[in-house]
């Protein structure tokens, strides 16, 4: 019994743990679809709303509920700074991107997305000194909202001309242009631009694989507790089953001589011959 009670044990231990495991990548697929749906909401909502002017939008750090607003800005572009974002994707296309900063005509500076190109054949990026420049003199830019791109300084720091994420902070600080919060993605550009980029699209209105991903992970959790039970249940079985067996075969080893055996035994004694000198019982001869 010793010996169950330490393997039941481990398995509970074993058990619990997986399970929370299980549960907690469930709960994680769950907050990310919610995630999400939110995201969906406020981009169905933002693009309903009528074309904001700078102001309105640029200065305070980019919060969730200013993303993907259309925003429209006049102003000059600084080709000095053009910066290529590599290793991005739009519409199934790999290539990289092109942001640029853009000074208003209130005097104010934005970092403007210019737009997408696919790589040639998924051959190389070409050098950054090679993509075309923006249009020159006063432009005016519409586009939507989007918040700052983190992560390491390798990813967000330009280097020769070139970088990994869109970090305005990062190219505020290498350009030296006082950059606001968030950038700018453009829709259009009037007078029109150059270089066959085009418009980087709003992400797509899909809640994904999460909410499939969370239930199997939910099943996962269930399956393991139910084959905690039926291996527990297993090793009772058998316990109870020994203890029976067990209790039987005392039973039959106390049981008195059977019939059979005591008809037996009175056979032998009857044709057993009498001793010498007596007389032989009734009905039988020497």
């Amino acid at each position: 019994m010793g010996t169950y009670w330490k393997r039941w044990v481990g398995l509970v231990i074993f058990a619990v743990v997986l399970v929370t495991a299980f549960i907690q990548l469930g709960d994680w697929q769950l907050r990310r679809l919610a995630e999400k749906r939110a995201r969906n909401a406020t981009i169905v909502t933002q693009q309903q709303e009528p074309v904001a002017s700078f102001d309105e939008v640029f200065g305070p750090p980019i919060t969730a509920d200013k993303q993907y607003r259309r925003v429209r800005v006049e102003g000059t572009f600084d080709p000095a700074h053009q910066v290529q974002v590599r290793y991005r994707s739009n519409n199934g296309d790999t290539g990289y991107e092109v942001v640029v900063p853009l000074q208003t005509t209130a005097g104010q500076w934005v970092l403007v997305d210019r737009g997408f190109a696919a790589r040639p054949d998924n051959g190389p990026l070409p050098d950054a000194a090679a993509i075309p420049a923006p249009p020159s003199g006063v432009v005016t830019v519409e586009g939507y909202v989007t918040a700052d791109e983190s992560g390491p300084q390798d990813a967000v720091v330009p280097a020769g001309g070139s970088t990994r994420l869109v970090n305005p902070p990062a190219i505020a600080t290498w350009s030296g242009r006082p950059l606001v919060d968030g950038y700018l993605n453009a829709t259009s550009i009037t007078p029109a631009q150059q270089g066959g980029l085009v418009t980087v699209a709003l992400p797509e209105l899909s809640e994904g694989p999460h909410l499939s991903y969370a239930i199997q992970w939910f099943c996962f959790a269930a399956i393991g507790i139910g084959g905690t039970f039926i291996l527990i249940g297993k090793d009772a079985r058998e316990i109870i089953t020994g203890r029976r067996r067990r209790r039987e075969q005392a039973a039959g080893g106390a049981e008195p001589p059977t019939g059979d055996a005591s008809a037996a035994r009175q056979s032998a004694g009857a044709a057993r011959p009498a001793p010498v000198g007596e007389p032989p019982l009734p009905g039988t001869s020497r």
